[in-house]
């Protein structure tokens, strides 16, 4: 027998759903919009140093993170590693963040679950803006190759 799954949710920093917000990778910028109440500072590789950033558009960072400490967020970890990187590398670079996340934050994970694993998540979105909504929806190689 095949369970229903949830209504599909747009996974992005916009949304209004604290899960949603939750799920995406600029997770300190959902907070700054009001859309989240707390942070999911994701730990990764050791926490390594990382200095300022300000050229990116997402999540700024106007102070170096000192080593040991974790990252702000997925997005955090991801602008610092993903540099040099051809698009499989930052593929699997962002795969693994994921992971991380999704391990250090169970909550997350239960959720998906109970909406309905992967089947609910390939049939979530990642629509940014409105260009992005009236052009095409954002979908993984790795939400596809996951069905």
């Amino acid at each position: 027998m095949k369970s229903k799954l949830a209504k599909s949710i747009n996974i992005s920093s916009n949304s209004t759903i604290p899960f949603a917000a939750a799920l995406t990778n600029p997770t300190e910028l959902a907070k700054a919009k009001g859309n989240l109440k707390h942070s999911y500072p994701v730990s990764f590789r050791d926490n390594p140093f990382r200095p300022a950033n300000t050229t990116h558009k997402a999540e700024k960072s106007y102070e170096d993170k000192p080593a040991g400490v974790p990252f702000v967020s997925a997005e955090d970890a991801y602008q610092h590693f993903k540099v040099g990187l051809d698009n499989d590398q930052k593929f699997a670079l962002m795969v693994e963040i994921l992971e991380a996340k999704l391990t250090q934050y169970p909550q997350l994970t239960e959720i998906i679950t109970k909406n309905g694993g992967a089947a609910w998540l390939n049939q979530c979105s990642h629509v940014r803006n409105l260009v992005e909504a009236t052009t095409s929806v954002y979908k993984t190689e790795a939400c596809k190759s996951s069905t």
